[in-house]
């Protein structure tokens, strides 16, 4: 029996054509969907994180917030990141990371859906900081 007409499941390959075995298109794919998907999810992430700083200008412009206040939630933001980075680590080991993950990115959208809507500036410190919180799950786990 030529082996060149042997699969690898053990059924034989008509006469005259040599057979493959399975080409792996599984497996070369999947690292490429974990690629794509970590790429849109830090997009989307990084959206979340800079659409104030586009924003910002608009609210001084109107009058709605002041410079001082603008900078304030910026710290804010980055304050409570940096401080959710050290508890979200240590919570982020204990368990499983995709739902930790999908749950950190669910909160953080959100939080930039309610602080479009917010008239009120001291509701933005308070929305704006959780988001900065939400977004520090993000990576923790990873």
């Amino acid at each position: 029996m030529d082996m060149h007409n042997q699969s690898f499941a053990g059924s034989r390959a008509p006469d005259g054509v040599r057979a493959r075995p399975d080409s792996g298109t599984a497996k070369r794919s999947a690292p490429a969907l974990v690629l794509a998907l970590c790429f849109i999810t830090y997009s989307l992430v990084y959206i979340g994180r800079l659409n104030f700083s586009i924003a910002a200008p608009l609210f001084e412009q109107s009058g709605m917030l002041g410079k001082d206040q603008i900078g304030m939630l910026g710290s804010t933001f980055f304050l409570v990141y940096a401080l959710g980075r050290v508890i979200n680590g240590s919570i982020g080991d204990r368990f499983a990371p995709k739902p930790f993950l999908v749950t950190g990115l669910a909160l953080s959208a959100l939080c930039n859906f309610c602080f479009a809507l917010l008239p009120d500036a001291a509701l933005m410190y308070v929305i704006w900081g959780l988001n900065g919180y939400f977004q520090s799950m993000l990576w923790g786990a990873a």
